[in-house]
C-alpha cells in the first residue's frame, strides 16, 4: 500500500512538472535566441528598401504556452499563410493561404498577452496609449505592479494584473514626474498605476503599450526608473521616424502657432467701429468649456476665420484628452460688449 501512495505522489509532482514547465517562458529575448524568429528578421532586414512584403511577429499566451504569431506578408498580400510557433519552433496553427485554412479556430478568442515584437507592416498602428507628464498627479498616483516591461519601437509594452470588469487601456495610465534627473544618459521616474476598483470580481492579466517619444528627443536615450519594476529600462529615440508623434511639448508650440494666427487676424482690421465687430470663444479648457474668447470684424471673411478658430478648439480639446491636462473648472464668462481703443478691438466683461 505504502508503494502505490509513492508512485501516486510521484505521478503528482511528475503530472505538476509539466504544467510549471508549459507556462515558463521561451526566452528573455526571443527575437534574438529562437532560431526561426531571428532568422526572418534577418531575411526581413536584408531587403531592398521598398521591395519587402512586410513581417509582423506577435508573442502571445495560447494554451498557457507562450506562443509566436508570424506573418511575413502582412503590405499588400493576397492569400499570405501566418504562422503561430511554439516555444520549440514547431508549427502549432496555420491561418490563411490560398485554401483559407484555419487550424486554430478558437485562437483569436483564447490567445491573451499580445504583444507586438517586431512589425514593419505600412499602416502598423501606434501604442494604445500616451505619457503623461504631471509632476503632481505623479506624486498623488498610486503606482500599480508590473508584470513585465518590454520595449518596441517607441512603445513600452506593460504587462498587468487587472479586474475582469475594468478596460485595459482606459483605466490605466504611465504618469512621468516631469523631472529630468542629470546623468548620462539622461534618467525619468516614471510610475504605471491601475484605476482603482472596489469590486473583487476575478483578476485576468492584460498588456498595454505606452508611447514614449515624447520624453526625449529623436536619436537621444532615456533611462526610464518604473516604480514596482525590479530594472531600469533603456530607451532610445528613433532619429528618423516619420510616423513618431510630436512631443507634449512641440504639439503645444503647434497649437501656440495656431493661435497666434487667429490674433493676427484679428488685429489685422483696425476697429473705428464697434457695432462692426463681433467675438467668439475660443480653445477648450481641459475640464471643459473655452479657454477664452477673441474679437474679429464683420468684414473679414467671417466663415474661414470660424473654421480656424474651430479647428483650434478642436485641436487643444484633442491635446487635453492625450496629455491628461489639468485646468480649473470655473466657468468663463462672456464679453458683455466691444469697444474700439486706439485701433483695437476690446473686449468688455
Amino acid at each position: 500500500m505504502k508503494n502505490i501512495i509513492r508512485i501516486f505522489v510521484l505521478l503528482l509532482l511528475f503530472v505538476s512538472c509539466e504544467r510549471v514547465l508549459e507556462t515558463q517562458k521561451c526566452s528573455d529575448n526571443p527575437l534574438e535566441e529562437i532560431a526561426v524568429l531571428k532568422k526572418l528578421i534577418a531575411n526581413e532586414e536584408a531587403q531592398t528598401p521598398g521591395t519587402s512584403n512586410g513581417l509582423e511577429i506577435i508573442q502571445y499566451t495560447y494554451q498557457n504556452k507562450v506562443v509566436y504569431f508570424v506573418d511575413d506578408c502582412v503590405n499588400n498580400c493576397a492569400d499570405s499563410l501566418a504562422l503561430v510557433y511554439d516555444c520549440d519552433e514547431n508549427v502549432i496553427c496555420e491561418f490563411g493561404g490560398i485554401a483559407g485554412v484555419n487550424t486554430c479556430p478558437d485562437f483569436e478568442a483564447e490567445a491573451t498577452d499580445r504583444v507586438i515584437l517586431f512589425s514593419t507592416r505600412d499602416d502598423i498602428t501606434k501604442c494604445d496609449k500616451s505619457v503623461i507628464i504631471d509632476k503632481k498627479l505623479f506624486e498623488s498616483a498610486k503606482s500599480s505592479l508590473v508584470e513585465k516591461a518590454t520595449i518596441n519601437g517607441d512603445c513600452l509594452h506593460i504587462t498587468f494584473s487587472l479586474l475582469v470588469t475594468q478596460d485595459p487601456v482606459k483605466d490605466v495610465d504611465l504618469i512621468d514626474s516631469g523631472a529630468v534627473l542629470e546623468s548620462f544618459p539622461i534618467q525619468r521616474n516614471i510610475k504605471f498605476t491601475v484605476k482603482e476598483n472596489l469590486t473583487k470580481p476575478a483578476t485576468t492579466s492584460a498588456t498595454t503599450s505606452f508611447d514614449l517619444s515624447s520624453l526625449v528627443s529623436p536619436g537621444e536615450t532615456v533611462i526610464l526608473n518604473l516604480e514596482n519594476f525590479d530594472k531600469p529600462i533603456s530607451y532610445t529615440r528613433s532619429k528618423e521616424c516619420k510616423k513618431c508623434e510630436l512631443t507634449q511639448g512641440e504639439e503645444r508650440e503647434v497649437l501656440n502657432k495656431m493661435l497666434a494666427e487667429l490674433k493676427e487676424i484679428s488685429e489685422s482690421v483696425v476697429c473705428e467701429n464697434a457695432t462692426e465687430w463681433d467675438f467668439t470663444a475660443v480653445g477648450s479648457k481641459a475640464c471643459g468649456g473655452p479657454n477664452g474668447f477673441i474679437a474679429y470684424s464683420t468684414k473679414i471673411d467671417v466663415k474661414d476665420f470660424l473654421a480656424k478658430v474651430a479647428k483650434y478648439t478642436k485641436a487643444e480639446d484633442d491635446f487635453n484628452k492625450k496629455w491628461g491636462v489639468v485646468s480649473t473648472c470655473d466657468v468663463l464668462v462672456p464679453p458683455s460688449t466691444i469697444v474700439c481703443n486706439d485701433g483695437k478691438a476690446i473686449l468688455v466683461f
